[in-house]
């Protein structure tokens, strides 16, 4: 991933979930330690109240973030993903 990592930019993926909840992953090179993947769960466009916020440095890390995320989103929609954009 090092070799990738010059590529990431900011806007990674975002799911809607039904028409309110909408899960953003995103990478942020400003935060430390030099850099971070950052999950959120939306719910009714509040950016400023996720409902989930979770961050990794690893891959592997950043899986665990996605599932807990489509989760949140799951419950909170009462559904799955109807709409995926990039």
């Amino acid at each position: 991933m090092d070799e990738q990592i010059d590529e990431l930019k900011e806007d990674l993926a975002q799911v809607r979930f039904g028409e309110d909840i909408l899960l953003d992953v995103g990478w942020y090179r400003s935060l430390p330690p030099a850099g971070r993947f950052v999950v959120y769960v939306i719910a009714r466009g509040d950016w400023s109240n996720p409902a989930f916020q979770g961050d990794a440095v690893a891959l592997d890390e950043l899986v665990a973030r996605i599932r807990e995320a489509t989760e949140c989103s799951k419950s909170l929609s009462g559904g799955g993903p109807i709409q995926h954009r990039r």
